[in-house]
């Protein structure tokens, strides 16, 4: 088992779309390893990477931009989806975070959040983050900002377990709910997807007409290039149902 990035290692900028990683093993990163010069992931899948210690899916040690972008079935003891390190800064729009578990790999580590773990900065919005899993004894079933973190709802995001989180919700955010999502397939688009059931909380409960990331810039299409706001409200994670 690689030290750090199984799938991906890299100490310089990095751009990643259309793309898919899945299946690496490593104690940290097992999907995607940064540590210097920034990720930018967009219209990807990061799926069934099993990391021993930390990021199950990404390790991000810099600045980390996701966007319309899935990350499920990886497992790590911390951030089984996603670990923002310290000092690094993450910002998350209208991406789907879910069915990622943390699990005791190590005896005196801690163990926690499920899909996200932050010990840095995280700005997110429109982004689902939740039916993520953990062992006994962890905190943060979907997500956990530690002492040292820090985290900014931009709003119209679905969490859902706020227990023992460090995040707080604001009003036009979701949680204490179900996920409401298929299984990962192929929902058409370069790679596979999770399509919100009808009745989740994620349909038409995203920004009106315009899905906006967390720098206010315009999403336009998610995942699989499919027109965004096609409900007059943009439906919230990496995939917008057409009803």
């Amino acid at each position: 088992v690689l030290t750090a990035g199984g799938g991906i290692h890299s100490a310089r900028s990095v751009n990643i779309a259309d793309s898919t990683i899945s299946d690496n093993r490593a104690s940290a990163g097992a999907g995607i390893h940064v540590v210097d010069g920034g990720l930018n992931l967009s219209r990807s899948t990061v799926s069934g990477n099993i990391g021993r210690l930390n990021g199950g899916g990404i390790f991000a040690n810099t600045h980390l931009a996701i966007v319309n972008s899935t990350i499920t079935g990886n497992s790590a003891m911390r951030g089984g989806g996603v670990m923002v390190s310290s000092g690094s800064q993450a910002r998350i729009s209208y991406s789907t975070i879910s069915g990622n578990s943390v699990q005791r790999n190590h005896a005196t580590q801690a163990l926690g959040g499920g899909g996200l773990y932050v010990i840095g900065q995280l700005h997110m919005t429109g982004t689902i983050a939740a039916g993520n899993t953990m062992e006994a004894g962890g905190l943060g079933a979907d997500i956990r900002v530690s002492s040292n973190g820090d985290a900014i709802s931009f709003g119209y995001n679905l969490i859902g377990s706020l227990t023992d989180s460090g995040f707080t919700a604001v009003a036009s955010d979701g949680h204490s709910l179900p996920a409401g999502l298929l299984p990962l397939a192929d929902n058409g688009g370069p790679t596979w997807t999770m399509l919100p059931k009808s009745d989740s909380f994620a349909v038409n409960n995203g920004h009106a007409v315009e899905c906006q990331d967390t720098l206010g810039q315009q999403i336009r299409y998610d995942q699989r290039n499919t027109l965004r706001a096609q409900g007059g409200h943009c439906t919230i994670g990496a995939v917008e149902l057409n009803d």
